[in-house]
């Protein structure tokens, strides 16, 4: 795109796309995307600098905005729904990463799934074919790959046999200060 003095609002040269994979994290689509935007600019470039190119003006009402993420927005809120927290904890992989607070230590969640499961409360914590599970307010979020504070990764079943205490508490949903 051409630069202007908006914030991503010049006309844009050209667009590609990809599927986004039901597997893709942040980390696997930007992996994926960057070759894709080099080839595309290794495309466009001549075809610009000849004039031969005619930049279309971007539809203002379409474009929206994107806030720099911080690292405590990868803090799981429980009252949204497990199928809308899975994608989160795949977008937020590698930065800022997603998180819950258990026992007063923070526990870095790498993978999960959102499954339908019997009722459990929001922040309600289970076991799930061997697995720990948290409440939501859509589901239950299967927690399959974990990070505690100052450990290496360990699968979530591992996890609960270390921490059995875990699938009979209770977290606090997300509260935002101020």
């Amino acid at each position: 795109m051409r630069m202007d003095a908006g914030m991503d609002t010049g006309a844009v040269l050209a667009q590609a796309s990809l599927p986004v994979e039901d597997s893709d994290t942040g980390g696997t689509l930007t992996a994926r995307l960057a070759p894709l935007g080099a080839s595309l600019l290794i495309e466009t470039l001549p075809a610009y600098f000849e004039g031969d190119l005619s930049p279309m003006l971007q539809d203002e009402r379409l474009t929206t905005l994107a806030p720099l993420l911080k690292k405590d927005d990868g803090r799981l809120d429980f009252t949204l729904g497990a199928a809308e927290l899975e994608r989160q904890i795949r977008a937020f992989d590698p930065w800022p990463g997603t998180f819950l607070d258990w026992q007063g230590r923070r526990i870095g969640i790498l993978r999960a799934r959102a499954v339908r499961a019997p009722h459990l409360p929001v922040g309600g914590l289970a076991e799930v074919a061997g697995f720990p599970a948290v409440g939501t307010s859509e589901g239950a979020l299967v927690l399959e790959v974990l990070l505690p504070s100052g450990r290496r990764a360990i699968p979530g079943d591992a996890f609960l046999r270390g921490a059995p205490a875990f699938a009979t508490g209770q977290l606090s949903p997300r509260v935002d200060p101020g």
